[in-house]
């Protein structure tokens, strides 16, 4: 990645420590800990509730375990460990966590956006809350959010940022489809079929400073939430950090001038106007976008998702683009942008084993160069076409922009998935599909089921 890209920027900002517990708080934990591994599901609840501190005791407890279980996990590709008291550790730890395969990451992310803020205003952080297409916790999540929990969340320095700067939340978009492929012999494939993921920067009041849409090599994640964290302010004693419009804009317009500066440097068209130009497309449009166009807007989650897209029958052509950009040959070319497969996360290469059990290490560091370049590539995307049009959004509004009303823009604008279209681009209303049934009707049918 280019060094400009890469570079963190220094974290301005003087966080205050967390308050520890007293003794009575910690032995009451403690407890809850013990028992929750004992299968008492109350205590996890109970543990959930009392935050970060929760899961990083419980954690820390079973430090060992965890690591036995990462360990396994890589040399075999099974999720599941083989003893039921690592199995039942690791479902407490999800459930305590709101995050799948948080035994990676020790992440705890806020599914309540007010609770955030509270917690926010309390430790004097931002928050980093993330929009998704199904939930966290499901293992079928928008591919794009699955690519979040095992190629960063599961990053070691990128949890450490997480864990802290930020108080971690997330929050559904809508569920995400998911296509059943039978083969009528016992075999079946279940495969997410469109959506996609943003990561918004929020003030402890919840506005918008800053937006990273789709993926991000961990790398140019960090370089953004480091220099995302400059557009915060120190307040007055106790320490609380909030955006304020002047410095949030300053921070945008740092940020669409290096962006300017790089679309110039790899010949890419200009941006000033673009985003218009796209959005024009969108109003033309005497229909809801076709999910191919939606495919077309995450790289990495193309390779999972666009075969079966197709052949769902919904590859319909949208309007021509003369600006296509070949961004996999792009980062290839800028080797920078090529992170080498070895340092993929151990979650990723867990994952990558368990996908292809009978494969060759020669294929399986094939498989990882593959993931490396297309994470490269959606970086280069996210960054030189994606983002930009977020920022002058935030931008254009003051500097500071409402979560909901900048939300919907992105999935109706950006996203090309509107809430509109029940289908998700999915069931054109012109495809003959030579059934008697209609979509509303195997709705309900599915449903009854």
């Amino acid at each position: 990645m280019h060094k400009v890209l890469i570079a963190v920027a220094a974290l301005a900002v003087v966080l205050s420590p967390i308050t520890k517990a007293g003794n009575t708080d910690r032995d009451r934990i403690t407890d809850l800990v013990v028992n929750a591994e004992r299968g008492d599901s109350s205590a996890a609840a109970a543990l959930r509730a009392a935050g970060p501190t929760g899961l990083a005791a419980l954690m820390e407890r079973n430090r060992a375990a965890l690591d036995s279980y990462r360990t396994g996990a890589q040399a075999t590709g099974n999720r599941e460990p083989a003893d039921d008291q690592t199995r039942r550790l690791i479902e407490v730890i999800d459930s305590v966590a709101a995050q799948r395969d948080a035994a990676w990451s020790g992440l705890y992310w806020f599914t309540d956006l007010r609770s955030a803020e509270d917690e926010a205003k309390r430790l004097g952080r931002p928050i980093l809350s993330l929009r998704l297409l199904g939930r966290l916790t499901d293992e079928l999540s928008c591919a794009n959010s699955r690519f979040f929990r095992a190629a960063l969340y599961a990053d070691q320095k990128v949890a450490e940022c997480l864990r802290d700067h930020f108080v971690l939340h997330w929050e559904s978009e809508r569920l995400v489809p998911i296509a059943t492929i039978d083969f009528g012999d016992g075999r079946v494939i279940r495969q997410t079929i469109t959506g996609n993921s943003i990561h918004y920067v929020l003030s402890s009041e919840g506005m918008v400073v800053d937006a990273l849409p789709g993926l991000y090599t961990p790398d140019a994640f960090l370089a953004h939430l480091a220099s995302a964290l400059q557009a915060f302010t120190s307040g007055p004693v106790p320490s609380r950090f909030e955006a304020t419009p002047v410095v949030a804009r300053r921070h945008q317009d740092s940020e669409l001038r290096k962006i300017v500066y790089f679309r110039t440097t790899y010949g890419l068209t200009p941006l000033a106007g673009e985003g218009e130009r796209l959005a024009q497309v969108q109003r033309e449009a005497a229909r809801p976008p076709p999910a191919a166009q939606a495919v077309d807007r995450a790289l990495s989650k193309t390779r999972a998702e666009a075969r079966v897209v197709r052949d769902l029958g919904s590859f319909v052509a949208g309007p021509p683009r003369h600006d296509v950009v070949d961004w996999n040959a792009l980062a290839v070319r800028r080797s920078g942008f090529s992170p080498v497969s070895d340092v993929l996360t151990p979650l990723v290469r867990a994952q990558i084993r368990a996908s292809q059990p009978t494969a060759s290490e020669s294929d399986l560091v094939e498989t990882m160069r593959q993931f490396s370049v297309s994470m490269a590539a959606d970086t280069f995307m996210n960054e030189l076409e994606l983002r930009p049009r977020v920022l002058r959004w935030i931008h254009d509004g003051g500097g500071l922009a409402e979560l909901q009303t900048l939300n919907a823009r992105v999935y109706d604008e950006l996203f090309l998935t509107p809430a509109s279209d029940p289908w998700l681009g999915l069931l054109p209303d012109s495809t003959f599909r030579g059934v008697w049934t209609a979509p509303a009707e195997e709705s309900r049918l599915v449903t009854s089921r």
